[in-house]
């Protein structure tokens, strides 16, 4: 394809939101997996998400406790990292506040960096406010496989009050499909305020002893929230009162892997391929010495060294040898890119029918989903992936990925039942 072609095919693609996280010192160093589901639901929507890596605090510790001069040194590099960009997404109300509110106080007396302040504060959205008032999302897959389940909401003060972000977090619990209860006295303070629970731990403690009650009235198994500092706060005390209730952030599936790890069948799936897979590992190994073993084992690891260390060669051989067999290859930078370059293809081809092999990058491109969104029916050729597309789920395993279903909860798959390809859908394939 000539060059001024493939430039123009590019300028046509629909152009992916593109947002930087801002992942707060709570998340990144104790709750990693929350930044991990921020990013997850992010790219599901089709956003392209980045990482600054030269962020740190937002310092709104040391603003807190009256130290200016050394939250400015922060606050700069906040300014910094994000310099430029589309959006910033914050899970946290806290330090949501204080990029977005209290930089243009701190920096009041210093024009140039209150312009850069107030540039960034019109950039930056609490992750909730993003997914509904940016998105325009109208809930949020948190629900999937939890029924039985209730939660209820706390809404932290610095998200209710400063960013004033009060609808959002309800409305995607609300269109989750979960049971969803009110918390009462829910705009009452949990107690934790950063710094303030150190230095009035008394006073913090009966804040908190007061929403664990409200909590319990609830009658929700699960609490959620938008900032990890309340939840780490509440988490703590539900767990010393040893209560059945969870605190989880509200990106978070959670509820789904509980309900995962108490499914009676689930687990005897589980626990039936893996006997399978470690059987079948031994009687492999029993076929050889342990010394030829371990040999296999280091020429296997030193493929896999040498291929990832020579990556770009490899990828430029198989660029040339596709183009060679009248192919082309077409490279992305992230999920939205490549959903954004398939679409263009099925849509300028005007094609209605698609059928995929099994890859696992697909499926973590959720590809299918943009496809049936254009009006394409998408059919898979993997047995597996095939099981798992007429049950409407996503694979558990890379390479067996209907391993948690057991051969009662298959479906029938004969050419005439529901949800599976008539002969003429599979001559339509041939053709």
């Amino acid at each position: 394809m000539p060059d001024d072609c493939r430039a123009e095919r590019y300028l046509t693609q629909p152009i992916p939101k593109r947002a930087s996280l801002f992942v707060t010192c709570i998340i990144d160093q104790l709750y990693p997996e929350v930044g991990v589901s921020v990013v997850r639901v992010l790219r599901q929507q089709g956003v392209s998400v980045d990482f600054p890596s030269g962020q740190t605090c937002c310092g709104q510790p040391l603003y807190n406790s009256g130290f200016t001069a050394e939250a400015k040194r922060l606050a700069v590099r906040v300014l910094d990292a994000f310099e430029g960009g589309d959006y910033v997404v914050v899970p946290s109300g806290s330090c949501g506040a204080m990029m977005r509110v209290f930089y243009q106080d701190l920096f009041a007396g210093d024009p140039a960096l209150l312009q850069r302040a107030e540039a960034l504060s019109k950039r930056v959205y609490e992750f909730t406010e993003f997914l509904v008032d940016v998105l325009g999302v109208g809930d949020i897959p948190i629900a999937a496989g939890a029924e039985g389940s209730t939660l209820t909401y706390h809404p932290s003060c610095h998200l209710l009050r400063e960013m004033e972000v009060r609808d959002a977090p309800r409305r995607l619990l609300d269109g989750s499909g979960v049971s969803v209860t009110d918390l009462p006295n829910a705009e009452q303070c949990c107690g934790f305020g950063g710094t303030f629970a150190i230095k009035y731990p008394h006073i913090s403690e009966a804040m908190l002893a007061d929403k664990v009650d409200s909590i319990i009235e609830s009658g929700a198994d699960t609490i959620t929230a938008c900032d990890m500092g309340c939840l780490m706060h509440i988490g703590g005390a539900l767990s010393r009162r040893d209560l059945p209730v969870q605190a989880r952030h509200i990106a978070q599936f959670k509820p789904a892997t509980r309900a995962a790890i108490v499914d009676p069948q689930l687990r005897q799936a589980f626990k039936r391929a893996g006997e399978g897979f470690d059987n079948a590992r031994r009687e492999a190994v029993d076929e050889v010495t342990p010394a030829v073993w371990e040999q296999w084992r280091q020429r296997a690891r030193s493929i896999k060294e040498h291929t990832i260390g020579h990556l770009d060669y490899y990828l430029e051989m198989l660029e040339r040898n596709v183009s060679a067999a009248g192919g082309q290859v077409h490279f992305a930078a992230d999920a939205a890119q490549a959903n954004a370059i398939v679409s263009e293809i099925v849509r300028t081809r005007g094609l209605k029918v698609a059928t995929k092999s099994k890859s696992m990058v697909s499926e973590e491109l959720g590809l299918n989903h943009v496809l049936e969104a254009q009006g394409v029916e998408v059919f898979e050729t993997d047995l597996g992936e095939y099981i798992i597309q007429l049950a409407e789920e996503t694979p558990s395993h890379l390479v067996a990925p209907a391993l948690h279903k057991t051969r009662g909860q298959v479906p029938d798959c004969s050419p005439t039942s529901s949800g599976c390809p008539t002969q003429t859908t599979l001559r339509r394939w041939r053709e």
